[in-house]
């Protein structure tokens, strides 16, 4: 059915002209960066004013100390003239648990609709939301590269491109900041693990991060630069981890290359209290601002005692202090930051509603529509829809500081039986869902030897298992939340054995604050790590699915161990042991499926701040109950709620697959209207989605028990990070980079390249839309370097987002610049062109690059 013109409005009138982007420095709106230079003259005259109480107090974030309930930030200084800062979280939405705030869809769905556009809608947005609350400087957007997809926090950030990643975070930035609230973009840098970024155990230092300077400016620090220099971020948070065997915000490498090599004028702040271990040593190498606490303050004394001690002691010179407190309010006085006003108590508008639906419709990737089984026809077929994920326990976000409460999310049954219109819709559950299971009846669990009901559980002084148990007793069921329940422990065994009642496939789950392993006949079948078990938002519980005989017992073994727990609130330790016996759950959504006319199933998993995935399989019988729907139903779709990439073991025996990333609170708005048709897809994936597990640069990153002791993660893969390690070794993905379907289709013609000055080029390529709906493309330019330059087979420099009428045609242009064709050289440590052939590859993914080109640089 053809898109109705005033539907399909709302959502295109941002990108019916064509926009391109591509690597240069300046606005490509006409609006104007921050005035950095006039407000450093300003700054300098305030400090010359200020007291050296006055001075810490900036430096060391006298808010987080002394008022306002213990919101970070900086006090003002009313007599000179000086804002009061207020912090808070805020990559998907206005977080840290603040009520009457909008659950935008996470942030990876804001980079697979490619719309630097929407970004700068979105910063603008959460700004406003930001100012309503009180607060004038968030953290966000989050631009770290995604290395591995199995990091915990991949949906907060852009994706595995630096370039897709730097351009969205400039214009997220630019939006916020043109609403006078300050973008901190985070986490600086190489954050790209949860598991040991407080140390294994917690205290010792953080994840190590192994990198040549090449592939730390090219890959990891990219995005930063481009934030920098096309959205003026006036703020940069460092990170938890150690990077070459020193702490981030301890670097002094580092916070010089911020400002040296980067470009960087404003001001650096700390992730929270463990990113810094020594006060002292961060405030010497370059940290501007301690407002999220020290490893100090965890344990009594304020950061802004400590910094006027070590004044007064000449251990922390006054112009290093005076030059934090510049760059501060230098930042301050750039994005023309005001002190908070009255807090609203509900901030989220009718407007960001509608953004926060469009955003998610926006951010749908189609990734299969054999014989055009999307979109759905209305008020002429029988639906099924199938998932405990598409009722009322829909995933929509993360965990941890980007959670956001937002309002009731929009369940996908509820808003496809209303967009629907007079369609039959059914709803099957399908499966138990990916949550924390129900404890196993004592009755089925036997000690070590029998003699009773439940485990034997041995009792380690220690955290690693080691040497004698200082105790050991029988255990009804394995059941903790809470340090008391360690008995004095710090690690924990309990063996035995498992006797179902029923034979078939059993679901097994560990909820867990710590790491734990679960075995069953000597197999590991799940593990997992996290800091606490609920940190705001979604429970983590780790999950498998198992057959097993009835009557047969099953030997069962858990290891658990506290040393990833921080010991303050809220985390405690915790594992809780949850098994679902057989059901009939499946059976009755296929039965369903079998009777309907197309059958939508809805599957997620979990992810958050503060632990990672330990496997790219969806989590517990999602795969079985897709399988068993589509060999009922050939016209099955498979909707994804997802961190990021999953594996698609059954990709070819679906009709339909739609990947709905974290989609916020407008959740099932959103995809009802690309099921329906009345947004055409036209997102484009942000990560490359591996064909198994082995493939990628960094193929189960997240260590199995007793992996990885001493905290190293060595990028041994260097740049070749994403798609461009799949290239580089002749990987053959599921989904490449890049890709997205639609319900039209486009051709590409007449490519040409034409010098536009010293190093500068312009790419332009008539773009067609050949098909009979409206739709958006998304044309991409990947350069291709000279082989001395030791570069990765094809990188990502440009790309232009057209919309365009049924049979529709037009010329999209395409930048390339100085910075396009850089590189970092180690030896001379610097930027520099190489010469000789660059090849031009464009096309609509990583994968698909039918037009090609070359210039050649002297």
């Amino acid at each position: 059915m053809a898109l109705a013109p005033g539907r399909i409005r709302a959502f295109t009138a941002a990108t019916v002209a064509c926009v391109a982007f591509a690597a240069f420095a300046g606005p490509a709106d006409g609006s104007s960066l921050p005035d950095y230079s006039s407000a450093r003259a300003w700054a300098k005259t305030i400090v010359q004013q200020m007291t050296l109480d006055e001075k810490v107090a900036v430096m060391g974030g006298a808010v987080t100390q002394q008022t306002v309930g213990g919101v970070s930030g900086v006090e003002g200084i009313p007599r000179l003239g000086v804002p009061r800062l207020v912090f808070n979280d805020g990559p998907n939405g206005i977080g840290d648990l603040l009520p009457g705030t909008t659950a935008f869809p996470a942030a990876i769905g804001l980079a697979a609709g490619w719309d630097p556009g929407l970004a700068k809608r979105y910063g603008a947005s959460l700004a406003a939301e930001a100012k309503g609350k009180g607060r004038n400087y968030l953290g966000a957007p989050t631009i770290n590269i995604v290395r591995s997809p199995l990091w915990g926090r991949v949906p907060e950030t852009f994706g595995e491109d630096p370039f897709l990643s730097g351009i969205l975070g400039a214009r997220e930035s630019r939006g916020m900041q043109e609403k006078r609230v300050i973008a901190q973009i985070k986490h600086y840098a190489v954050n790209d693990l949860e598991q040991g970024r407080f140390g294994i155990p917690v205290l010792t230092p953080g994840t190590d991060e192994l990198i040549d300077r090449k592939s730390l400016f090219e890959t990891y620090l990219e995005p930063f630069r481009i934030a920098i220099h096309r959205g003026g971020a006036a703020s940069v948070m460092c990170s938890y981890n150690e990077v070459n065997g020193v702490q981030a915000c301890e670097s002094p490498s580092l916070l010089a290359d911020l400002r040296s090599k980067l470009g960087f004028r404003g001001f650096v702040g700390n992730d929270a209290v463990l990113a810094v271990r020594n006060t002292l040593a961060a405030a010497n190498a370059g940290l501007d601002n301690f407002s999220l606490g020290t490893l100090g303050t965890a344990t009594g004394t304020p950061t802004a005692t400590t910094l006027k001690a070590a004044v007064q002691n000449a251990s922390l010179p006054m112009a290093t202090v005076d030059a934090a407190v510049e760059h501060v309010l230098t930042a301050a006085r750039a994005v023309g930051v005001k002190t908070p006003g009255r807090v609203k108590k509900n901030v989220s508008t009718r407007a960001h509603r509608r953004l926060a639906t469009e955003i998610g419709a926006r951010g749908a990737v189609l990734l299969r529509n054999r014989r055009g089984v999307l979109p759905l026809a209305r008020r002429a077929e029988k639906i099924a829809v199938i998932g405990y994920d598409a009722g009322p326990g829909t995933e929509t976000q993360e965990s941890g500081s980007p959670y956001v409460i937002g309002f009731k999310p929009v369940a996908p049954v509820k808003a496809i039986r209303k967009q629907a219109g007079g369609a039959n819709v059914t709803y099957s559950q399908g499966t138990l869902g990916v949550v924390s299971l129900p404890a196993p009846s004592p009755s089925t669990l036997a000690p070590v030897g029998g003699g009773g009901q439940g485990l034997t559980g041995e009792y380690f002084s220690n955290s690693d298992l080691s040497g004698s148990p200082m105790m050991t007793r029988l255990d009804p069921s394995v059941d903790l939340s809470s340090t008391a329940d360690l008995e004095g422990a710090r690690s924990i065994r309990w063996t035995g054995s498992f006797t179902p009642k029923r034979s078939g496939l059993h679901r097994f789950s560990l909820a867990l604050g710590g790491r734990a392993s679960l075995y069953l006949n000597g197999k590991l079948v799940t593990f997992g790590d996290t800091e606490t078990y609920d940190f705001g938002g979604p429970k983590n519980a780790f999950q498998a699915a198992v057959k097993l005989q009835a009557g047969k017992p099953a030997s069962i073994r858990i290891d658990y161990s506290a040393d990833s727990v921080p010991p303050a609130a809220p985390f405690e330790p915790t594992i809780r042991l949850g098994v679902a016996a057989p059901d009939n759950l499946i059976s009755k959504a296929a039965r369903a499926a079998e009777q309907a006319d197309v059958a939508v199933v809805f599957v997620n998993d979990i992810s958050g701040e503060g632990m990672d995935r330990t496997s790219l399989s969806l989590p517990g019988d999602q795969d079985a109950l897709i399988s068993a729907v589509a060999r009922k139903n050939p016209r099955t779709v498979v909707v994804m709620h997802t961190a990021g990439p999953v594996l698609t073991p059954w990709r070819h025996e679906v009709a339909g697959i739609v990947e709905d990333w974290y989609p916020g609170q407008q959740s099932g708005k959103a995809i009802a209207k690309v099921l329906f048709g009345e947004v055409n897809p036209s997102a484009r994936l942000p990560l490359t989605f591996p064909a198994t597990a082995r493939q990628g640069p960094a193929a189960g990153a997240v260590p199995k028990p007793g992996m990885n002791p001493n905290n190293l993660e060595d990028h041994t893969e260097g740049n070749l990070v994403g798609y461009r390690y799949y290239d580089a070794r002749h990987q053959k993905p599921a989904y490449p980079f890049g890709y997205g379907l639609s319900y039209t289709s486009f051709s590409f013609s007449g490519l040409k390249v034409s010098k536009r000055g010293s190093h500068r080029y312009l790419a332009t390529v008539r773009v067609r839309n050949t098909g009979g709906r409206a739709g958006a493309e998304v044309v991409q330019l990947y350069l291709g370097f000279p082989s001395g330059a030791g570069e990765p087979r094809r990188q990502l420099k440009a790309f232009g987002r057209v919309f365009l009428r049924a049979g529709a045609s037009e010329r999209v242009r395409l930048k390339l610049n100085p910075s396009s064709f850089k590189v970092f050289d180690q030896g001379r440590n610097s930027w520099k062109a190489t010469s000789g052939r660059y090849r031009i590859y464009l096309g609509t993914s990583s994968r698909d690059l039918p037009l090609r080109d070359s210039v050649t640089l002297p």
